[in-house]
């Protein structure tokens, strides 16, 4: 029961966090005080023997749920994005500008596009001097190209804001993956590699090398229904063979394989117009 009500002042607290605006400095502060009310609390009770008696209407000393309070309002504040000169998501939607830095995840192959994943370290601004900086983009781009993880590029493109419609906000989507910024179908070149962690590029390189050989022991759409189901990629995974499932009521089978939005209709929402 004490865990239960702890947890209910931290989501309480999460909604007080996004009703009141306060800096992060602020809530800390207000979570020290509530620490410092439950120790003094405890000494009270044990003091005056009136302990038992107030455990009936409260399992927790209220400093403590003060303090919970304040967890949850301090874990909402840290968690908004703030921007700033040095964030690529400052320039969006504001004109075309330069950036290089590198790719940041697997190169994820359409029928019609290809995603990439691109950690930012240097912007430069039309009649702006180069400066460095910070911030995950996502690109759209022709699909094609041998894009792997670790590949150094430069860019050149407009970042936008990442789009939102009723059925299905791609914003939202992507700044739970701490990205902020689109770029869509910008001028990009490969300058170099070796960037990122070589545990994850051996990751990356195992899991292509399964995919292609799954598609060599395999024909097709076995090989792609297992390359979604084992790997997480739905590259191929025919229309026709998606709405079979649906039809017969075996969509469950391959919900795994709805990892990541699609620039095409997959799940029945607006996607960004120029993926």
């Amino acid at each position: 029961m004490p865990l239960l009500w702890l947890a209910a002042a931290f989501l309480a607290g999460v909604g007080l966090g996004s009703v009141f605006h306060l800096p992060a400095l602020a809530w800390g502060g207000l979570l020290a005080l509530s620490i410092g009310l439950a120790i003094l609390e405890q000494r009270i009770w044990k003091t005056s023997g009136a302990e038992a008696n107030l455990r009936r209407f409260s399992p927790l000393a209220l400093g403590v749920l003060l303090a919970g309070l304040c967890c949850g309002a301090l874990r909402w504040t840290l968690a908004q994005p703030h921007f700033d000169a040095e964030h690529l998501a400052w320039y969006n939607d504001q004109g075309r500008l330069k950036a290089t830095g590198w790719v940041a995840g697997y190169a994820d192959r359409r029928e019609c596009s290809l995603l990439l994943l691109v950690r930012v370290e240097r912007i430069q601004a039309p009649g702006c001097k180069e400066i460095d900086a910070r911030g995950m983009a996502m690109l759209i781009l022709p699909p094609g190209g041998d894009w792997q993880y670790g590949d150094r590029l430069e860019l050149w493109g407009e970042p936008t804001t990442p789009p939102e419609a009723e059925e299905f906000s791609y914003r939202a989507y992507l700044a739970r993956r701490g990205i902020y910024s689109l770029f869509s179908y910008p001028s990009a070149v490969k300058t170099g590699s070796g960037a990122g962690s070589p545990l994850l590029k051996g990751i990356y390189d195992l899991r292509e090398r399964a995919y292609l050989t799954l598609n060599r022991i395999f024909p097709q759409p076995e090989a792609a229904l297992l390359a979604g189901i084992l790997l997480g990629l739905e590259r191929d995974l025919p229309d026709d063979l998606e709405r079979a499932f649906q039809d017969t009521g075996t969509a469950h089978i391959i919900c795994l394989l709805y990892t990541s939005p699609s620039p095409r209709d997959r799940t029945r929402s607006r996607m960004p117009s120029s993926a």
